[in-house]
């Protein structure tokens, strides 16, 4: 029967080195091509008979810096192909140091929560657009399948993806730039701690605030200008309205506007005065000073509001209605009273109609005179009227003209009209009639 040779691989293959048998150099090879260089826990396992330091070594000595290591080493890495590096360190147009990391929002933590904001990856957790990736989700390219119109079609949606990545990226960088975000809470803060005030319809914020959804399809020059132009118009409608409504008060010049409103003013002072007079209790010291505070209402304010409907015709541009009316015109040069029913010591004036005088003074130096316009000084200096008894008529004639408009009363009322003394029938006619051809009043029948 023959003898079967078997080895155990109980022997060294290297004498000398810890004597390490040859089975257990066959597992330190396996376990270094399984487990890889370094898992020296594993290897040990997998030789079982030796320390993870003492397979370290042993690998090290015998494969690495031993006669096989040398051999085996230096041929290869003649052939290993290195990887080269390609990067540089200029600062060319496509250098990879322009395109640094964007600065953080300056956010607190609480308000990136609320944003849905990532500040180390710069993305929200919705962004804009955020079904754009929806777009190129289903597609896959068959380079032997797809034919040349699908393959543009692809193309052209992968073309509107990037469109739409470009639209978000702008939108990012306008809000970094403009610190839109830290606007928008610092406004929502100012908004908590101030209360809300009423704003009016001619506010130009509230107006910007409606049109701001119109606002993306414009520029912002656009968009300001409309604005501009919308608030111009409210003016313009608000100046319509006042005029019509001067022009239904009979005022036609611009110049008689400011004696409207002041007119209009002490009419509304006297009229909330009554009604405080009313609400207050009746003693005799209210009743003294509210019937003072009339009296004086009643000397500011004009003596007829109906002058105001026609326009002057050479007669010195109102000035009659200065307060030298109250002063000179109505009563006499001397302080008496020149109305009728009442006595009068300027009978002494120049002869006519104002009666006969020894000794005539000339109407130029007469109170009154330089209120007169050219038409009106002729007019006297030929009828021989002292101008206070002019300017007294003709006040009462207008007064008389507007109440007879007022009222819609025909113009019968004026031959009833109290006149000043001293001043004839024939010197009343010729004052009525130049009054009438100056357009003040209506034909007097």
């Amino acid at each position: 029967m023959a003898g079967v040779f078997q080895d155990t691989g109980n022997f060294s293959i290297f004498p000398g080195q810890g004597h390490w048998t040859a089975r257990e150099e066959v597992r330190l090879l396996d376990a270094i091509e399984q487990y890889g260089y370094g898992n020296w826990e594993d290897i040990a396992r997998h030789i079982e008979t030796r320390t993870p330091e003492d397979a370290r070594n042993k690998y090290i000595s015998s494969y690495i810096e031993g006669n096989i290591g040398r051999v085996s080493w230096k041929p290869a890495m003649e052939r290993l192909q290195l990887p080269i590096e390609h990067t540089t360190t200029d600062t060319g147009p496509l250098s990879p140091t322009l395109g640094s990391s964007l600065p953080t929002q300056p956010l607190s933590s609480e308000e990136n929560t609320i944003l849905g904001y990532m500040p180390h990856r710069d993305d929200f957790e919705r962004e804009w657009d955020n079904d754009a990736e929806t777009t190129i989700a289903p597609l896959f390219i068959h380079p032997v399948d797809d034919e040349e119109v699908d393959m543009a079609l692809k193309l052209a949606q992968v073309d509107m993806y990037m469109r739409r990545l470009r639209e978000r990226s702008r939108r990012k960088r306008v809000v970094r730039d403009f610190q839109i975000v830290p606007q928008f809470f610092k406004k929502e803060k100012e908004k908590v701690q101030v209360p809300p005030k009423k704003k009016s319809k001619d506010d130009r914020d509230s107006l910007a605030e409606k049109l701001r959804s119109v606002s993306q399809f414009q520029t912002a020059s656009e968009h300001n200008n409309l604005i501009s132009s919308l608030v111009r118009e409210r003016e313009l409608r608000t100046r319509i309205k006042e005029l019509l409504r001067y022009r239904r008060n009979g005022i036609r010049h611009v110049e008689e506007c400011h004696e409207f409103e002041v007119a209009r003013a002490r009419r509304d002072k006297k009229k909330e005065n009554k009604k405080k007079a009313a609400s207050l209790p009746q003693t005799p010291t209210t009743q003294m000073d509210l019937s003072a505070k009339s009296k004086e209402n009643d000397a500011r304010s004009p003596k007829c509001l109906a002058e105001k409907k026609f326009t002057p015709l050479d007669t010195g541009g109102g000035k009659w209605l200065s307060a030298s009316l109250s002063g000179s015109v109505l009563n006499g040069s001397d302080g008496t009273n020149n109305w009728g029913g009442g006595s009068s010591t300027a009978q002494g004036g120049p002869g006519g109609a104002a009666g006969a005088s020894d000794d005539p003074v000339p109407i130029s130096s007469l109170p009154g005179y330089h209120l007169l316009s050219q038409r009106e000084r002729k007019l006297c200096s030929a009828t021989n009227i002292k101008p206070s008894q002019y300017i007294a008529y003709k006040a009462v004639l207008l007064k008389d003209e507007g109440d007879k408009q007022q009222s819609g009363v025909g113009p019968s009322t004026r031959r009833g009209a109290c006149t000043p003394q001293g001043l004839d029938s024939q010197a009343q006619r010729m004052i009525t009639n130049f009054m009438t051809q100056a357009g003040w009043i209506s034909s007097f029948t």
